[in-house]
């Protein structure tokens, strides 16, 4: 099994985590540096503009969110989901 790189790692990370994480949390999570995350973070950012995904900031925290063009299809098949519940 090929090992991820910090950016694969750290996406991991935000996919499964509840709620917006820290630098500082990101580096504990993946026993790195802030700096390194930072890097990394920059990376993985970069990574994700061609895909449904993207990583948004704020206030200092990071979180994985669906790319705006996906907006539609997202709240289609939320809806659908929220009515299947029914």
């Amino acid at each position: 099994m090929p090992k991820l790189d910090l950016a694969q790692r750290l996406q991991a990370v935000l996919f499964v985590a509840p709620n917006p994480a820290t630098v500082e949390q990101l580096a504990t999570a993946t026993e790195t540096t802030a700096k390194e995350v930072k890097a990394a973070l920059g990376e993985l950012s970069k990574s994700l503009g061609s895909t449904g995904m993207r990583l948004t900031e704020l206030d200092g925290q990071y979180r994985l969110v669906t790319a705006p063009e996906a907006a539609d299809d997202v709240r289609r098949f939320l809806q659908e989901e929220a009515n299947s519940d029914n």
